[in-house]
């Protein structure tokens, strides 16, 4: 998984390569993923909760965290990333905030 920054005003990619199979090591493109954000020591979240995108066949997937979050510089958020397949899977990822340049 990949993102470990978002940007103030501008849509920043997220994106999730290669996923795999924990047992078979077999690529999963067709999980269900949802994605959430947060501003770190608030339990409200920010927007809406945003589906990932399979692409291609290889396990990788993306989405678009969107410049219409608010988003304050120079502070920290996270993302709660649920993966849905055979098993549930859930990872939270913290980013910092930043001006893109």
């Amino acid at each position: 998984m990949s993102c470990s920054k978002i940007y103030v005003e501008s849509d920043t990619l997220f994106q999730i390569t290669g996923l795999r199979n924990a047992i078979t090591a077999a690529f999963l493109n067709d999980a269900v993923i949802i994605v959430q954000l947060f501003k770190s020591g608030d339990a409200t979240q920010i927007g809406d909760d945003i589906t990932m995108t399979a692409v291609g066949s290889d396990g990788d997937y993306w989405c678009m965290l969107p410049a219409t979050n608010t988003i304050a510089p120079n502070d920290t958020y996270y993302l709660i990333v649920t993966i849905v397949s055979t098993y549930t899977v859930t990872k939270k990822i913290y980013l910092t905030s930043e001006w893109s340049s």
